[in-house]
């Protein structure tokens, strides 16, 4: 949790958006000139410190009074950080949209971020027969 709110030593969490030189204000300093780093600070920290506490909240539902029956009170409380996310980003763009945050950039296609240059790429191949007994000791277990 220190480091989602910001270590001292590390370049990332919610208060180092407070950095004017911050590198996730350059893209929208040049681009609008009615940006303020300050507004998106401030929001970053209410929405990483709200979802926290939405989180905690739905956490503490399995346990309380709540709903009808245990059924609903589980999955409320399993799916907590999904939901508080999906709650905050909600007040987000529909009270705040005009304050632009950073987002999660998210590809085009889905694809495996590791891929082989070409066909002499031996990284997964068992090439001789002493890396075939391995696997099949590790998988059998002997």
């Amino acid at each position: 949790m220190l480091d989602a709110v910001g270590d001292p030593f590390s370049k990332v969490g919610i208060l180092h958006y407070f950095d004017p030189n911050h590198k996730s204000h350059a893209d929208f300093k040049d681009s609008d000139e009615k940006y303020e780093y300050m507004e998106v600070a401030l929001l970053s920290t209410i929405l990483g410190f709200g979802t926290t506490a939405v989180i905690f909240f739905f956490r503490t539902v399995k346990t309380s009074s709540f709903f009808c029956n245990d059924t609903v009170r589980t999955s409320i409380h399993d799916f907590a950080v999904t939901l508080a996310v999906v709650c905050l980003t909600v007040v987000k763009e529909f009270l705040f949209s005009d304050i632009k945050t950073e987002q999660l950039n998210v590809p085009d296609r889905f694809e495996p971020t590791f891929q082989c240059c070409d066909d002499s790429c031996t990284t997964f191949s068992l090439t001789t027969a002493a890396d075939k007994s391995l696997l099949l000791n590790v998988v059998t277990g002997l």
